[in-house]
């Protein structure tokens, strides 16, 4: 019972200091608690899987094979930052200059915007 228990979705309505946040999740007795950063985390939607049924009526050799169908997988903890650049159409919004300003930065920082975790000794736990 002393475990943390993952509940949600919720709404953020506030921010009431650095690290606490007034949360509305529905369905809950109290309409809104307060939360400690610690304690959120961010909701991803998973993609639906779609079960498929035919109705057509075919001879039973063909009924007996499995029909292939795509899965959509899509991991909330992967980031492929020149992705995110391609799908958010800055172009749209910066000028070349800025987006090869935005592109030579990403390239000198690679290793903080990798997907690959790595390790640090500039900070340690006392």
């Amino acid at each position: 019972k002393l475990s943390a228990q993952w509940i949600g979705p919720g709404k953020i309505e506030s921010k009431m200091s650095e690290t606490n946040y007034l949360v509305n999740i529905p369905g809950k007795r109290e309409s809104s608690q307060i939360y400690h950063v610690n304690m959120l985390k961010p909701y991803y939607k998973r993609p639906a899987i779609i079960n498929f049924l035919s109705c057509a009526e075919n001879d039973s050799s063909s009924l007996e094979q499995d029909i292939d169908f795509p899965q959509v997988y899509i991991s909330p903890d992967e980031f492929d930052v020149s992705e995110m650049i391609k799908d958010s159409h800055l172009d749209n919004r910066l000028n070349g200059h800025e987006i090869n300003q935005l592109r030579n930065i990403l390239r000198r920082y690679s290793k903080s915007f990798s997907n690959n975790p790595g390790k640090t000794n500039l900070i340690e736990h006392p």
